[in-house]
């Protein structure tokens, strides 16, 4: 049976820990591909003439040749790399940037999307939400939640620290305006990394993250989260099943099970927004695992956006740790069929294309990879 659960936003981080892949004839890519959708942060229109500087570690800014699309997204091409700043200015706005940015050969680094936030608005302003546990969904008090100034940052001085309360709940109060980077610990959990906006004159509440407990051994862990809209996202796994064949767990089919031996679990269902939806796997068999998500609300739609434009965000980890974030990327579709996992790689696919129907939702377009 579906659940219900608390409401969660997740404004993003960088996509991490992805695999390089070779180009054909063997030789290692040099260069990578980064996309940002750029969005005004109150009315959530596209905006146009967007200012990019890349600096890579230990360099100074440059300006790339960036592409916009129809869409509010620009992408643009950098060397492979760690370690990159990004800012992104418009006039009228303030400057964002994000830290810490990887860029991956021959493949395709999706910022979570910006929301530009008016200059004008305010110099000061306020954040809050609510955090809860990503197994269970239930609200978690007594988190650390440290405060760093830009998106992405992971070390260095915090601005501001407070602990949440009895139901879960942080908040600031007179933050400057702009961006920020949340670390959200407490004991037993896998420490994470939230993205907070503070528009100038606002008290923007409504900013909630979920943080997974440490798993058992090498016991793999896939949050999804969102924003409102649309209300309804769901995750899919399919995988080799014991035997031969193949297995999909999604809201439908929880669970994964032979011989009493649970293999893998839907442990959270949400309907109504925000998420969080958390799928185990808690026995691993030899093959390839495929993830997806699927914009239920909206899937009879052959033209919806709603998926690209919720803000969706995909972190995996691995027993104790976050091995890799996936932020939804621009475009049309219904289906986000996100990576491929064999043994320990993790393969990003971050295709967007339509389905309909959930039992069919197996990735790319309800194509499904032959029984291993």
């Amino acid at each position: 049976m579906r659940s219900t659960i608390l409401r969660f936003l997740v404004l993003g981080s960088l996509l991490v820990g992805l695999v390089a892949a070779c180009s054909p004839g063997g030789q290692v890519p040099t260069d990578g591909t980064v996309s940002v959708r750029v969005v005004d942060a109150v009315s959530g229109d596209v905006l146009d003439a967007i200012a990019i500087q890349v600096r890579p570690a230990g360099g100074s800014f440059t300006t790339p040749q960036t592409t916009r699309q129809a869409d509010g997204s620009y992408t643009f091409v950098l060397p492979v790399g760690t370690g990159y700043a990004i800012t992104l200015a418009r006039s009228g706005y303030l400057t964002a940037t994000y830290n810490n940015v990887a860029v991956v050969g021959n493949q395709t680094t999706f910022l979570a999307q910006l929301l530009l936030i008016d200059s004008t608005a305010g110099t000061v302003g306020g954040a809050s939400g609510i955090i809860t546990d990503a197994f269970d969904g239930i609200a978690l008090p007594g988190a650390t939640v440290n405060v760093r100034a830009n998106i992405n940052t992971f070390t260095g001085a915090t601005v501001a620290t407070t602990t949440t309360d009895a139901l879960g709940a942080y908040f600031f109060a007179d933050l400057d305006a702009g961006y920020y980077t949340a670390e959200v610990s407490a004991p037993g959990y896998i420490p994470s990394y939230l993205t907070l906006i503070v528009v100038g004159g606002q008290a923007n509440g409504g900013q909630n993250f979920s943080i997974a407990p440490v798993g058992a051994g090498d016991l793999w862990r896939i949050v999804l989260t969102w924003g409102q809209n649309p209300s309804d996202l769901d995750s899919h796994l399919t995988g080799p099943a014991v035997g031969g064949g193949r297995f999909h767990v999604f809201y439908f089919d929880d669970v994964y099970e032979v011989g009493g031996v649970t293999y893998v679990a839907l442990d959270v269902d949400d309907v109504t927004s925000f998420g969080p939806e958390t799928i185990s796997i808690y026995e691993q068999v030899a093959g390839t695992y495929r993830y997806s998500v699927h914009d239920y609300s909206n899937r009879s739609s052959t033209s919806s956006t709603a998926l690209a434009n919720s803000g969706a965000q995909v972190r995996v980890f691995r027993g104790a740790d976050l091995v890799a974030t996936f932020n939804v990327p621009a475009g049309a579709g219904t289906l986000w069929t996100v990576f491929e996992l064999t043994g320990t790689d993790i393969v990003p696919i971050n295709t967007m294309s339509y389905e309909s129907s959930p039992v069919s939702v197996t990735g790319l377009g309800g194509t499904e990879l032959p029984a291993k």
